[in-house]
């Protein structure tokens, strides 16, 4: 039986978080530590606010998720304009946001979220936490969100379990799968090699303690447009993240990895998803693997559709791959001069090449939304190429990996955070992005291509 949350003991306000003016009632609750925290980061690309109850006997809902979805919600500059983000200006109650600053506040928590997404995500509660983490939920599920995450800062598995959230498995770190420098052994099948000294948290296979399918219920390919060059040991991370989900669905949770440079999202994406059946045992995810896959599969910098399945395909002989791309010319050129397109389009014909002598299946109808929801209801993972305009604010191509649906979004894996606006993994791991949202990030360049690779289940 789901979680009963208590009614609010106030009328729950939204106000837009400035980290260099906190709301007065804010800082007479929040710790020094929290506040620090909360502007530790430029978190305006998701329109931070704080929802907070006010002490005044009244239950108001602030409305504070303008919609059903973050889809279509980004102005020009990648900041979206309300859905996901509380909104007090937009609110139905007509919360401006100035209200509730002069009166007592019984508890705050600071709201982010994506644009073109289906969640909202708490990075931390104060004061009377349960009532106000309570009211988020309940104005999420009333703006037909599909999830709440937790960032874990200040909470732990018995409180987040007390309130309906259940904990996602932590991440692997780039930092925690540096190989060793050792001479590699001769053939280029030693790139995929097994870091022979992981074990436990380097492996994203199957884990032990999940064998069965019980539900947990930057980016780019160009290498020149990150806002963020991360430092795994400089950038801080919650030591555990929850999520709460408001919809039906059972969602496969597979192990979180963040790519360790900017341009090898597909690479990253495409070990997940092999990881995740088993195709990969312990210690089988290290940089050496995503570096490798990618040299495979790279057009310099980016990762086409046809060079990735190509590079999946032989990296995994055995495997079912296909590859589906509704157009017959090369594709992510537009950023180059003449003559940088030129030789990366020999490359792409290269890799068409190579399909045809490997028995790779070229798909040149345009894959829709409706056959990404029904490969991973089949169990299929599916790495698609999305521009990451709308969730970022800077159109980059860039590889996801689908891998689940709920009503109404596609549940995926981002391999890429933008830290430097307060991201962590727990937004890009078990992200839900709605069907329509999904259909326009991933129509691509002028004509709108469609790049995606299909990898059936099992190993």
């Amino acid at each position: 039986m789901p979680p009963r949350d208590r009614t609010p003991p106030g009328r729950l306000v939204a106000v837009p978080f400035d980290a260099a003016a906190p709301p007065a009632p804010l800082i007479r609750i929040a710790p020094p530590e929290v506040l620090s925290r909360w502007g530790a980061a430029d978190r305006a690309p998701h329109a931070p606010r704080v929802l907070a109850l006010v002490e005044d006997g009244g239950v108001e809902s602030v409305g504070g998720f303008d919609g059903a979805d973050n889809a279509d919600n980004a102005d020009s500059s990648g900041n979206p304009d309300g859905t996901g983000s509380p909104d007090g200006a937009d609110s139905p109650d007509g919360a401006g946001e100035s209200e509730g600053l002069g009166e007592r506040w019984v508890g705050a928590t600071l709201v982010t979220a994506r644009p073109g997404t289906s969640y909202a995500k708490i990075v931390d509660a104060v004061g009377d936490v349960p009532a106000v983490v309570g009211a988020v939920v309940e104005d999420a599920r009333a703006a037909g969100l599909a999830q709440v995450k937790w960032e874990g800062w200040t909470v732990d598995d018995a409180g987040a379990a007390a309130l309906g959230f259940s904990r996602l498995r932590a991440p692997v770190r780039a930092a925690d799968v540096v190989p060793p420098v050792v001479p590699a052994p001769a053939g280029e099948d030693s790139l995929l090699a097994s870091d022979p000294g992981g074990a436990g948290d380097s492996s994203l296979g199957p884990d032990p303690a999940e064998t069965d399918d019980s539900s947990v219920a930057g980016p780019g390919t160009r290498g020149d447009e990150s806002s963020s060059r991360r430092e795994d040991a400089g950038v801080p991370s919650p030591p555990a993240g929850y999520v709460r989900w408001l919809v039906d669905g059972v969602v496969r949770e597979p192990g979180y990895y963040r790519q360790s440079t900017d341009f090898s999202c597909g690479a990253a994406a495409s070990l997940i998803a092999r990881a995740q059946t088993g195709a990969l045992g312990p210690g089988g995810i290290t940089r050496e693997a995503e570096l490798g896959l990618w040299r495979r599969a790279t057009n310099f910098p980016a990762c086409e559709p046809v060079g990735l399945g190509v590079a999946v395909r032989q990296a995994w002989p055995g495997s079912d791959v296909e590859v589906f791309l509704d157009t017959e010319r090369p594709v992510l050129l537009g950023y180059y001069e003449r003559p940088e397109q030129e030789w990366r389009a020999v490359l792409q014909r290269s890799s068409r090449a190579e399909a045809g002598r490997i028995g790779l299946p070229l798909e040149g109808r345009r894959l829709g939304i409706g056959d990404v929801r029904a490969a991973v209801g089949r169990g299929e993972h599916l790495l698609l190429l999305v521009s990451a305009a709308r969730m970022q604010g800077f159109d980059v191509p860039h590889w996801i990996l689908c891998h689940g649906a709920v009503p109404g979004a596609v549940v995926v894996e981002d391999t890429w955070t933008h830290d430097a606006a307060g991201e962590t993994w727990v937004d890009a791991h078990l992200l839900p992005i709605p069907d329509d949202s999904l259909d326009a990030m991933s129509a691509l360049e002028e004509d709108g291509f469609r790049g995606a690779v299909r990898i059936a289940a099992g190993r």
